[in-house]
């Protein structure tokens, strides 16, 4: 809440990558979009951020998803 009255935009990275589940609950939970996915490498594990409501703006790494092409994809 302190964030969204603080006019940030979005949260991003609030949590360890691996905590998909409490990036579920805190999606639900928080008044901002919340975005992440630095370490998803490829569109399988974009869809598994996106299947568990984990975040709103999937914002894969271009470098470890295979370059700018792949990145995009994602």
């Amino acid at each position: 809440a302190a964030a969204a009255d603080a006019g940030f935009a979005w949260l991003e990275e609030p949590l360890p990558p691996e905590r998909l589940g409490d990036y579920a609950a805190l999606r639900v939970r928080a008044r901002l979009p919340i975005a992440g996915g630095e370490t998803i490498r490829c569109q399988r594990e974009a869809d598994a951020w996106l299947a568990a409501g984990a975040i709103d703006v999937v914002q894969p790494d271009a470098c470890l998803a295979g370059g700018l092409d792949d990145a995009l994809a994602v």
